[in-house]
């Protein structure tokens, strides 16, 4: 074969750029006959998958990725069971002309290719191999490049790990696009020439992880893993590691095929945390990225059996606490790679939020940490129990609140194991869910190492004040600000998670009044670390003028929200017989009781649903037949849990007028607003 020179290689390359970045959703349409062998993945503005579960996912169907919140490309994952799909990735001028020099000119070719509007030095070639080439290959499943200039190279990769952005915007600006005649119409199979560069790669990955061998790693004084703790790399006769254990006890996890980190925990970020190792460095070689793992060392929390035996076991210093942060760099990356700062910008943050998700509706969310502080005797114990009891069985909690039924967890270390189980009686307790009363303080491993166990949807913490440590000998006070550190911890934890945590805290010592007094923010013991480290805070105190009919008033009120509202109060009804709880109505005449507020979404949700047209605040309160705020809250909700859209409207008075509207006819400006 002739071979191209560099020039006409890029001239020809950047001939086919289109300088306009065209509409790409309307080119999704054009893989739904691919969609049945190839697994299209939703991806955000970063180019990463929006689901975690990528690496094994099935993929989504044209239409579900166009339902998909947050999207702004779409990746497909390579390898054998997926397409079969083969990628040629070419990063960058010097990548061009070292393949022109060995006869693989993209130009040449008809198959499928990825191109960007920005940049016509970076693009994509793609290939369905064959059952015969596949038999061909050396060791099943591959990546690896070909380094052609600094920081370009040509990457080959089959990889079930691993996937490509098809169509979408690039972080840059950019887009990406199919040069006209080669779309996915007609993927098809390399040419020989193409498969052999392929083979080529494929024996060296494998020559490479077979010797261990990295002229860019430095590996003195390692010692090889069987098994890796991260990847899981195995090999019975020992022929076939390549993770190592360094003499300081970092972990360096090669990349691979059959074993590789991201494609078994996806996609890690500098600083994330894996089954206790903590990602400090990425260090590129050919075949893909060097891991460097440290074990992750959490601040200990005091527990009773260290006091005990006389032990002290907590952090006292600012600079020994200022330390701790530094290394558990769980949500702030790594310290000590000060070569890559991360920054995310708000377009980012928006293509990474989840939807309200709510384990009980307008109560407790996925993701987040929500407390509720009453003084001793509010019921909060019983309370609690009673919500494990409706979440593990998806009945209403308290006859009003919907639940999502789900694994619950309830850790309690305010009261022993035999006033638990009273309790459990006397209410009648038949759920299955899980309490555990041998915890002295939090012990973070032991609960990561729990909720990757089981999977809870739910974990319920009695108290914060006993689990924490606070008040012990030589612990962190409620008001010390590594105590807030702590629980800002917690909820992180729970967003990175995706559980929901549901905590108790104490109140300050205010008399006789404590139980009957209406509780604030204020009140909450410690409030200065507790209330801002949580994303949700409840007060329930004991009604002070009880109303008639009532066994057991008790009030509850949003504190402090990201979820709830803050001021919703709600009246609820005790049992003194059976330690029940009923929610009677709202204690705010302004604010509608939650069953009413669920009715009012589901019937505004039934208005806009299906509807070509907008929907404003004055048009729902009208047909709904309920005040201005109820109506705002309703839309609000709807809007963020995405189950409805929103677009600015003309006004003529400055401010914005909201039109909602079904997700389908957000995307255009041209319908009308509804007039009632």
């Amino acid at each position: 074969m002739k071979k191209a020179t560099a020039p006409t290689v890029a001239q020809e390359i950047k001939s086919t750029t289109q300088l306009s970045p065209p509409n790409w959703v309307d080119d999704l349409d054009r893989l739904q006959k691919k969609q049945a062998y190839l697994a299209l993945l939703p991806c955000g503005a970063n180019k990463y998958p929006l689901i975690d579960e990528w690496p094994t996912h099935n993929g989504y169907s044209v239409e579900a990725l166009k339902r998909t919140a947050g999207l702004r490309a779409v990746g497909a994952r390579t390898g054998i069971h997926t397409g079969p799909l083969l990628c040629f990735d070419f990063d960058g001028l010097s990548s061009i002309r070292w393949a022109a020099d060995h006869g693989l000119n993209p130009s040449d070719l008809k198959t499928w290719q990825v191109h960007r509007t920005d940049n016509s030095n970076r693009l994509k070639v793609l290939f369905q191999p064959t059952a015969e080439q596949i038999a061909l290959l050396p060791n099943g499943e591959f990546q690896g490049k070909t380094k052609t200039g600094p920081k370009e190279a040509l990457e080959v990769f089959f990889a079930g790990g691993r996937q490509v952005v098809v169509i979408g915007d690039h972080p840059s600006g950019g887009s990406y696009f199919w040069p006209e005649g080669l779309g996915p119409e007609v993927l098809s199979a390399p040419p020989d020439h193409w498969w052999a560069h392929a083979i080529d790669v494929a024996t060296r990955t494998r020559d490479r992880m077979a010797s261990g061998s990295r002229s860019s790693v430095s590996r003195t004084g390692t010692q090889k893993l069987n098994p890796c703790p991260i990847c899981g790399r195995h090999s019975r006769n020992g022929n076939q590691l390549w993770c190592s254990e360094t003499k300081s006890g970092a972990v360096l996890c090669m990349p691979g095929v059959t074993f590789n980190a991201e494609a078994k925990h996806g996609p890690l970020k500098v600083g994330q945390v894996v089954d206790g190792w903590a990602l400090t460095k990425r260090t590129p070689i050919d075949e893909g990225d060097v891991l460097t793992f440290v074990p992750h060392k959490s601040r200990p929390l005091i527990s009773h059996k260290t006091h005990k035996a006389g032990g002290r076991d907590v952090i006292n210093s600012v600079q020994e606490f200022a330390a701790v942060l530094a290394a558990d760099s769980y949500r702030k990356g790594s310290v000590g790679d000060v070569q890559k700062v991360p920054i995310q910008t708000a377009v980012d943050v928006l293509d990474k939020r989840r939807p309200r998700d709510w384990i009980v509706d307008q109560f407790v969310a996925r993701g987040a940490l929500t407390l509720v502080a009453g003084a001793t005797g509010s019921s909060k114990s019983t309370l609690f129990y009673g919500l494990a009891q409706a979440v593990s069985t998806g009945a209403k909690f308290m006859g009003q609140l919907k639940t999502k039924r789900g694994k619950v967890c309830v850790i309690q270390s305010d009261e022993s194991f035999d006033n638990a189980a009273d309790k459990l009686k006397i209410m009648g307790i038949e759920a299955d869910f899980h309490l555990l009363t041998d915890w002295d303080c939090l012990d973070m491993q032991r609960l990561e190492r729990l909720q990757k166990q089981e999977k809870y949807d739910l974990i319920v913490m009695d108290s914060i004040t006993t689990l924490m440590g606070a008040g012990r000998p030589n612990g962190p006070g409620m008001n010390d600000a590594e105590f807030g550190f702590d629980l800002y911890g917690i909820n992180d934890w729970a967003a990175d998670k995706q559980v929901a945590i549901l905590m108790s805290a104490h109140l300050r010592k205010r008399g006789k009044d404590a139980v009957t007094k209406r509780v604030t923010r204020d009140d909450v013991y410690g409030a200065g670390s507790q209330t801002w480290a949580s994303s949700e805070v409840w007060g329930l105190w004991r009604a002070d003028n009880p109303k008639e009919g009532y066994n057991f008033h008790l009030q509850m009120e949003c504190l402090k929200g990201r979820f709830c509202t803050e001021g919703v109060s709600w009246n609820i009804d005790g049992s003194e017989e059976d330690f029940s709880h009923l929610l009677i109505d709202s204690a705010n005449e302004a604010d509608l009781a939650p069953e009413k507020q669920t009715q009012c979404a589901d019937d505004a949700l039934g208005l806009i649903e299906g509807s070509d047209c907008y929907w404003t605040v004055e048009n729902i309160r009208q047909h709904l037949g309920v005040n201005k705020r109820h109506a705002y809250r309703v839309l609000q909700r709807l809007f963020t849990e995405n189950k409805i859209g929103r677009q600015k409207l003309a006004s003529k008075h400055g401010r914005p007028i909201y039109g909602y509207c079904d997700l389908t006819f957000c995307t255009s400006p041209i319908h009308p607003i509804n007039d009632p």
